[in-house]
């Protein structure tokens, strides 16, 4: 029985039958060349796919581009004699900010072409109950309102309408268990803000690594089921609590670990957590001032919240 590896720049390893000896593909540096293809189609690398000391070794950065994963990175470090392997998500669609300028000249530029028809723009949001306005006074003081109220001011009165669709005390988990990526299909949206559920997923203890990995099914769902819907994840504001939780991390861990992971994937990410502190110290403010319990804001709080989007949105923050 041979093995096979993956090889240059990372090494993967499990088995297969070859057969031993002499290739009809030729040498390479005294080793039998093994004809490598991906989906049916023949992959041609510079160092080919070869059998050395019983091992069939593969190219793992062909491999990986053949997959269409052309934006992974793979890197080598001499220091640990270790290889780290990021395969950024194919079916995801580059930053939004990189393919079309500001969310909201977008916004314009779509109003303009369905003017005449009478079509407006819209938008949506999914996540957690910070999502609805839990907190608030009501649905004209959350961050929602607030992108669908100066839309319709700059743009045009009635240009524009949004679906608010956040689901109070949802993790990313309950998200993918109850396919909420289908309700977001229905709305036939332009674009989505994605608030990604991380009080919740913090409070419910949820391992990062599987938050990331609920939050990448979620995208690829709603990117699959939603093509022309232009997917914006956001962190949420801060809370009272600071204290790790079951898995020895606090909520801020979560925020970062998890906005680099998303702009490690290439996706558009908007941080709220992170200018919403900035925020509370420029102003000389307390969190209590701005929070209505342990987790949601008051309408002052939201009232930050939406201004630091709408920087966002206008193309003022990056």
């Amino acid at each position: 029985m041979k093995k096979i590896s993956l090889i240059a720049a990372g090494i993967l390893l499990f088995t297969a039958g070859v057969a031993s000896g002499s290739s009809i593909n030729g040498d390479y540096k005294g080793n039998p060349i093994v004809k490598l293809t991906v989906n049916g189609k023949e992959v041609v690398s510079e160092i080919p796919a070869q059998i050395i000391d019983g091992t069939t070794m593969l190219p793992l950065r062909a491999i990986s581009e053949a997959l269409g994963a052309e934006q992974s990175k793979i890197s080598w470090k001499p220091g640990t004699y270790a290889v780290d392997l990021l395969v950024r998500t194919p079916d995801i669609p580059e930053a939004l900010d990189q393919q079309i300028g500001s969310l909201y000249q977008h916004s314009k530029d779509l109003f303009q072409e369905r003017k005449a028809s009478k079509g407006k723009v819209v938008f949506g949001t999914l996540g957690s109950s910070v999502t609805v306005g839990a907190g608030s006074t009501g649905p004209t003081k959350t961050w929602s309102y607030a992108v669908f109220d100066k839309f319709n001011k700059d743009i045009a009165a009635g240009s524009t309408r949004y679906e608010n669709t956040g689901f109070g005390g949802y993790t990313t988990a309950l998200l993918l268990k109850e396919n909420k990526a289908d309700v977001i299909a229905k709305q036939k949206l332009d674009f989505l803000l994605f608030e990604t559920c991380l009080i919740n997923d913090y409070g419910s203890h949820i391992p990062i690594e599987q938050t990331k990995s609920n939050i990448r099914e979620i995208v690829k769902q709603i990117q699959t089921k939603s093509p022309n819907t232009r997917i914006v994840l956001t962190s949420a504001n801060p809370i009272k609590k600071t204290a790790p939780n079951g898995q020895g991390l606090t909520y801020e861990d979560y925020v970062n670990q998890v906005g680099a992971f998303i702009q490690d994937n290439g996706w558009t990410y908007f941080d709220i957590y992170h200018p919403f502190v900035e925020e509370i110290q420029k102003q000389g403010l307390a969190l209590d001032d701005l929070l209505s319990d342990e987790a949601h804001p008051n309408d002052k709080g939201y009232a930050i919240w939406g201004n630091i989007l709408l920087d966002y949105v206008y193309g003022k923050r990056s």
